[in-house]
C-alpha cells in the first residue's frame, strides 16, 4: 500500500504506522514521514533524498541504503543495522542512534547539537557501550 500511495504521487506519509514491509532498494524523494513508526522494515539500498524523516525506526534494516540531504532531526533509531550505509548531508540535531550498528557506514552531518549515540557499532567495527556524542 506505501508503494502504491507513493507510485500515486502522495508524499505525506505523516504520522503512519508501518510493520513488517520490504521497502528494499525503492527510491523516494521529497517524502514527509514526520511523526511515523516503522518496525521491521527492510530499507536496505533505498536511496532517500530531500525528505523529513523525524520518525522512529525499530529494528530496520537500511543496509547500503542512500540517505542524502534529509532531515532527521529528533528522528530515533533503535536497534537498527546500518552497514554499509551512506547518510549525508543531513541535520542530525538531536537524532538517537540506539543499539546500531554503523559498521562500515558513512555518517556525515550537521546540526544545532550534537546527535546521540547509545551502545554503537563504529564504523570501524568497534562496539561503543553507553551514551557518546561521537562514535
Amino acid at each position: 500500500m506505501f508503494l502504491k500511495r507513493y507510485e500515486n504521487g502522495c508524499r505525506d506519509f505523516q504520522s503512519i504506522i508501518l510493520e513488517y514491509a520490504d521497502l528494499s532498494m525503492a527510491d523516494f524523494q521529497r517524502i514527509n514521514l514526520q511523526g511515523s513508526q516503522f518496525s521491521y522494515v527492510n530499507l536496505s539500498r533505498i536511496n532517500l533524498r530531500d525528505s523529513t524523516l523525524t520518525a522512529q525506526f525499530s529494528f530496520c534494516n537500511f543496509r547500503d541504503s542512500k540517505i542524502e540531504s534529509c532531515y532527521l532531526e529528533s528522528a530515533r533509531f533503535s536497534d537498527c543495522d546500518f552497514r554499509g550505509a551512506s547518510v549525508t548531508k543531513v541535520n542530525l540535531t538531536y537524532t538517537s542512534f540506539i543499539r546500531v550498528n554503523l559498521q562500515g557506514a558513512r555518517l556525515e552531518g550537521f546540526g544545532e547539537e550534537f546527535p546521540l549515540f547509545f551502545n554503537v557499532v563504529r564504523e570501524d567495527g568497534e562496539f561503543i557501550p553507553g551514551y557518546t556524542y561521537e562514535p
